[in-house]
């Protein structure tokens, strides 16, 4: 009986400190939620392009599409380079590609970042995923307001 009890007290004590280890952690440390607003303008270049807001990589974010995007059934198959530049530093690159429903104007997009620098370094490998609706692609600029994009490790 003794002993049950002793591996019982083990086992809650390491339960608690992996739970107070957990909780220390940053919040952001394995996911970084933001949101963007991102225009399409080909008076102004052949990009998406808008700010980063209500996260720590607030700043401004620019898709570039890759020739390699496609259509079918009312859909477009795209493939984007995108760059974050944080207004505290460095620079974010990355990689993705998703699809566009003409029919919804929803988009989503996977990826992953490739390469950054200063205080961002340790996102690469990071996943990228982003998710919203667009204006009517009949009326240029293009807008992709309240847009969704997440970072993450696993």
């Amino acid at each position: 009986m003794y002993k049950k009890a002793m591996i019982l007290m083990v086992v809650l004590m390491l339960l608690l400190v992996s739970m107070t280890a957990a909780s220390a952690m940053p919040k952001d440390a394995e996911r970084i939620d933001c949101v963007i607003d991102i225009t399409y303008d080909p008076e102004i270049g052949a990009y998406w392009q808008g700010p980063v807001t209500g996260c720590a990589l607030a700043g401004t974010i620019r898709f570039v599409e890759s020739p390699d995007n496609y259509s079918a059934d009312g859909k477009e198959y795209f493939f984007e380079d995108f760059t974050i530049w944080p207004d505290s530093g460095g620079v974010i690159y990355g990689k993705d590609a998703g699809v566009w429903d003409f029919a919804t104007f929803k988009f989503h997009a996977k990826g992953e970042v490739t390469d950054a620098s200063g205080k961002w370094a340790d996102l690469v490998g990071y996943k990228f995923v982003e998710m919203g609706r667009t204006s009517d692609p009949e009326v240029l600029p293009l807008r992709g307001p309240n847009t969704a994009m997440t970072l993450y490790t696993h």
